[in-house]
């Protein structure tokens, strides 16, 4: 055999392998790129809040030190959001490009993970990252401006 007869035929089974793996996996498939392309359309109108600055300006002026022993103490959180945002940060990414670009990545793990390593039914995944934000932001919709969240209505006292 010539070696481009036994490239073809390499080719050709991985080819077949990935067909033959994508075709129970279609669905899971379609979720996930579905997912990522809706989030990275919401992310291109979002502008960071002073939280998500904050968070990149402690990675980018802290100290790795700093980051794991000191910093905790004030902010009140575990220090891994910024030791992932550091990366970027310390090697002079532009803020917007990286905190996106970290938050997207998160994002996709998180429902690769869910679609594809969980034993979980076939629409329940796609109802979770699709109905329960929708519903959250209903209720706050719903919430008048002192907090109550009784349909915009305050209860009155009798």
């Amino acid at each position: 055999m010539s070696s481009a007869t036994v490239a073809a035929t390499d080719n050709r089974t991985r080819c077949d392998a990935i067909r033959h793996w994508l075709s129970p996996h279609r669905l899971h498939c379609i979720v996930l790129a579905a997912y990522v392309i809706v989030v990275a359309t919401v992310m291109c109108f979002h502008e960071p809040w002073f939280d998500e600055a904050q968070a990149w300006l402690i990675a980018r002026d802290c100290s790795w030190r700093e980051m794991i022993l000191e910093r905790p103490h004030y902010e009140g959180h575990p220090p891994l959001w910024w030791m992932m945002l550091a990366i970027p940060a310390k090697l002079g990414v532009p803020y917007e490009m990286g905190l996106k670009t970290i938050n997207l990545t998160c994002a996709a793990l998180m429902i690769w993970l869910l679609e594809f390593k969980t034993k979980l039914p076939e629409v329940l995944p796609f109802l979770l990252f699709s109905v329960l934000p929708v519903r959250r932001h209903v209720a706050s919709l719903c919430a008048d401006g002192r907090g109550h969240a009784a349909g915009g209505h305050q209860l009155e006292n009798p």
